[in-house]
């Protein structure tokens, strides 16, 4: 299990040749029965990755099962961008040939200001590479975005599966306020959820 409690405070980071502009958390192998949470508080100004995540960014690279991915702490971000990849501020990719039984809560407090990505996903992205079953994606608590971007689809939110996909939710429970949010592919703050 990894846990972030506490603060987190940054300002001009960079990934030049890679994901996560200020923090990627990349599993390499096998990822069975694990937790990651942020319970703490989390402020990224002016973050860049070379690929995906603008600020934070999360890699499954082999087979993912019954994982749990929570954001219930606070989170800003300003002027983030994934100059060639999904999530302008946040990015969840899962490599593997196979996910089951994943969990991913968004459901702290989000402030998310001038997000952009040239693939999907311009504030958050979600990708699975392989098949994905059992999996249950909510945006809970409360979001404010303003300035989010996509260059492909969903300008806040996207969520591709790229293989096949069952038993795969995703809801929204908490309050969500989007302005200015744009994509190229499908326009407005959520699109078809698979495709």
């Amino acid at each position: 299990a990894v846990h972030f409690n506490g603060a987190i405070v940054t300002s001009d980071t960079t990934a030049l040749g890679g994901q996560g502009g200020m923090l990627a958390l990349w599993y390499l192998d096998i990822l069975q029965d694990a937790v990651l949470d942020f319970n703490g508080y989390i402020s990224v100004s002016r973050a860049t990755a070379a690929s995906d995540g603008g600020a934070l960014s999360v890699i499954a690279q082999d087979v993912t099962r019954n994982f749990s991915i929570a954001f219930v702490g606070r989170v800003r971000t300003e002027d983030t961008a994934a100059r060639s990849g999904d999530g302008g501020a946040l990015s969840l990719q899962f490599f593997g040939s196979a996910v089951q039984e994943l969990t991913v809560a968004l459901a702290g407090n989000f402030s998310v200001r001038n997000a952009f990505a040239t693939g999907n996903g311009g504030a958050y992205g979600i990708h699975f590479w392989g098949t994905a079953t059992g999996v249950h994606a909510t945006v809970g608590g409360r979001h404010v975005i303003a300035n989010a971007t996509a260059v492909q689809s969903g300008g806040m939110l996207a969520v591709q599966a790229d293989d096949i996909a069952s038993e795969v939710h995703v809801l929204q429970t908490g309050t969500v306020y989007a302005r200015h949010s744009a994509a190229g592919g499908f326009n407005g703050n959520f699109p078809p959820p698979l495709w």
